[in-house]
């Protein structure tokens, strides 16, 4: 793998700039020789579980691992399989969000770890295999990183079984820190976590704790600021605040796009969204400021080719801003037209590395997210500061702007028809 970036901060940690050069580095031209070689040598994953003569859960369970595990390319050292099984069972690693959920979900045994290696058809999630930025001055090899792939194409998944550099080239690659460090699960779970709400809440005090002053992840907020004064210029409205209001949206489309119902569904709950973030700006007007983020798999230009497209917006102006410390490139983007009560500008950071995503939408002000919405999302409310609200535009006892509004200046979590 070609080493990282040179460090492009002026970080008093060298750790600092080495995490941010991480998540801000995008996309990884990954060998399959190198997947081969750790697998075979690390002996950490197992295969599919023996038939089982138990229920048909279980039945169903133990064809599903088999299933996948003939997908994928063989090893070097002998073994077609080498699924990730814990002692939970079998759970498919059809992407890195949906899987943590399922398993944030569960209660899991004294002992058990949350981040253990996964390899499926559609994704894997590797540690120890991110290398070192060599070319930051004074690195050790003492940050461990991992790499996370995940299968681009919807239509192409489950269909064939790949040689081993076939499927890799099929795969989008990041590198990441080590996700029990990402998350501030450091040590194994000591006891069951609880479901629900007191689970979620668990995972976010546990996430931010990783981002107090003096923590291991301090600092990274400054990787989802729209850079000022450019974007004060633009956005600002009324009054100005001190902090203004950020509410963050999200839209997949990346290996969404060759799948119309997909995609179509999702537009379909994206749109209102946009409209109650348009009417939730004049709400607050004149005495806060309101600021749009939009993550996303896809570049501006795509979102921008869609927006006007399939949702019927026109972006009636647009702006470039590259800062010169390095930190993400943001493109602004005016939206009018397609029912929307008033002119709003969408912030679009570059985000290439869904780590960086799941961060900027958990420190949002509000999070919105649809009923479609990606798992990136959901995952981002689980660990959310903010208010990560679900909006279901079909919801006769849905929240409006006006309520949304009042509930936040008032300081107050919201009083919702759906969550």
């Amino acid at each position: 793998m070609p080493p990282l970036s040179p460090h492009r901060f002026n970080a008093s940690l060298l750790l600092e700039g080495i995490l941010e050069d991480t998540i801000l580095e995008g996309t990884l031209a990954v060998k399959w020789a190198e997947i081969d070689a750790h697998i075979c040598s690390s002996g950490g994953l197992q295969g599919c579980p023996s038939q089982s003569k138990g229920s048909n859960a279980q039945i169903r369970e133990h064809k599903m691992c088999d299933h996948r595990s003939q997908l994928l390319p063989e090893l070097s050292c002998g073994s077609a399989v080498f699924l990730n099984v814990s002692e939970q069972g079998y759970v498919a690693f059809d992407g890195l969000t949906h899987h943590l959920l399922r398993k944030f979900a569960l209660r899991w045994a004294s002992g058990s770890t949350l981040f253990d290696e996964q390899i499926d058809p559609r994704a894997l999630y590797l540690r120890d295999l991110g290398g070192c930025p060599t070319r930051v001055s004074g690195c050790n090899q003492s940050e461990r990183l991992g790499i996370y792939c995940h299968q681009r194409a919807v239509s192409r998944r489950n269909k064939v079984r790949w040689s081993g550099q076939e499927w890799v080239e099929q795969l989008d690659c990041v590198r990441t820190p080590l996700l029990e460090d990402w998350f501030g699960v450091r040590q194994p779970l000591q006891k069951a976590l609880p479901g629900g709400e007191a689970n979620r809440r668990i995972l976010s005090r546990h996430y931010w704790n990783a981002r107090e002053p003096g923590a291991r992840f301090q600092g990274l907020d400054k990787l989802c600021e729209a850079p000022a004064p450019v974007v004060d210029n633009l956005l600002q409205q009324g009054t100005p605040s001190p902090q203004p209001l950020t509410v963050a949206l999200h839209l997949r489309l990346g290996d969404r796009m060759d799948n119309d119902e997909y995609l179509m569904a999702q537009l379909a709950d994206f749109h209102p969204l946009v409209l109650l973030v348009a009417e939730l700006k004049l709400q607050l007007q004149p005495s806060h400021d309101l600021r749009a983020q939009l993550m996303s798999d896809s570049p501006a230009a795509t979102l921008e080719q869609v927006l006007c497209s399939m949702l019927n917006f026109s972006v009636s102006a647009r702006r470039s801003v590259a800062p010169a410390d390095g930190t993400p490139a943001h493109e602004l983007l005016q939206l009018s037209g397609g029912r929307l009560p008033t002119s709003l500008w969408l912030d679009v950071p570059a985000a290439p590395n869904c780590l960086h995503a799941i961060h900027c939408m958990a420190a949002a002000d509000v999070l919105l997210r649809s009923n479609q919405s990606d798992h990136t999302a959901e995952l981002a409310g689980f660990v959310s500061r903010g208010h990560a609200l679900r909006y279901d535009h079909t919801d006769p006892n849905r929240m409006t702007a006006e309520q949304l509004a009042s509930s936040l200046i008032r300081g107050g979590a919201p009083v919702l028809g759906s969550q």
